[in-house]
């Protein structure tokens, strides 16, 4: 495969006739930019239509922008069947291979420039809607993240008579909640703008159930941006990234895994007997030190978790 790739790029070279750019800078420039534009916006609008949201479809179009081998093969049949002037094909030829060029700096640039094009006056327009929603909101919960996790914390909640706002960026779920519960909004909780529209600077306590530890990540780095003194509790699978997430400012970090394990050890150890108590403090021991003890397991064959 390097070696067939390596013949391709030579091959392509040996193409190109360099005086046309001495000749024709500017022409090979604009065709440059046209192909990207064009292909681009055709792959944003194809995710946009498969149902993705906006800023994954202008990441995608901006990944996906330039020209490919095929443009090559399908130039290079044009011209055998005399559909396309020569001299057209060198331009083209050109324009194709700069927009390979540019394609390392595009992949760079293409999450700033994606979120940039993403924030258009309607999403604008949705964000001041939802702080007119949560204007008169004062010692509420704010929650990230709206899954099964984020789902349960709202029902203890509501049960206590605790008032929280909700965010989620699956549309689908937000949907079928705001059927039932008029404080769940769709968007990113990474969006330091949105943390401000639910009214996180107001509010007693910050949860983010997430289910991903780099996203959970984000979004405490950029909640601790607009309200340092709020309590943050975290949701993580495992505590491979604890001490980082409690340097970054959690407030409490709980680890799924590692949970779970806790509980049913607490209620082997009170179905054998030991008073309630005692377990309790064990417990608590545990959590203090980090939960050292339940460090390092005997992996088997089909051990998902590591």
């Amino acid at each position: 495969r390097d070696i067939l790739l390596g013949v391709f790029f030579v091959s392509i070279g040996m193409l190109i006739d360099l005086q046309l750019f001495a000749s024709h800078g500017l022409l090979i420039l604009g065709l440059t930019l046209g192909l990207l534009l064009i292909k681009g916006s055709v792959v944003a609008l194809l995710v946009k239509w498969r149902g993705s949201d906006s800023e994954t479809a202008w990441r995608s179009g901006l990944a996906l922008a330039q020209g490919g081998e095929f443009c090559f093969a399908l130039m290079a049949q044009m011209q055998l069947n005399n559909l396309m002037p020569a001299d057209y094909g060198g331009l083209l030829l050109a324009a194709t291979f700069c927009s390979m060029l540019v394609t390392p700096l595009l992949l760079r640039a293409a999450p700033r420039i994606a979120t940039r094009l993403h924030r258009k006056p309607n999403e604008e327009a949705k964000l001041e809607q939802i702080s007119a929603l949560n204007a008169g909101l004062h010692g509420h919960v704010v929650i990230c993240g709206y899954g099964r996790v984020g789902q349960s914390i709202g029902r203890f909640l509501r049960h206590e008579q605790q008032s929280y706002i909700a965010l989620d960026s699956d549309p689908v779920r937000v949907q079928e909640a705001a059927v039932a519960e008029t404080c769940v909004h769709y968007g990113d909780s990474r969006r330091g703008e949105l943390l401000v529209a639910v009214g996180l600077e107001r509010a007693i306590l910050l949860v983010i159930a997430v289910d991903k530890t780099d996203i959970a990540l984000l979004i405490l780095k950029e909640a601790r941006r607009y309200n340092p003194t709020v309590p943050i509790l975290v949701r993580t699978r495992d505590d491979s990234q604890l001490v980082e997430l409690k340097d970054a400012g959690a407030s409490e970090v709980v680890p799924e895994l590692l949970e779970s394990s806790l509980m049913l050890a607490s209620h082997a150890l009170i179905m054998l007997g030991l008073p309630g108590q005692q377990v309790q403090d064990r417990v608590d021991q545990v959590r203090h030190d980090r939960y050292r003890l339940l460090h390092g397991f005997y992996p088997g064959a089909d051990d998902e978790e590591t």
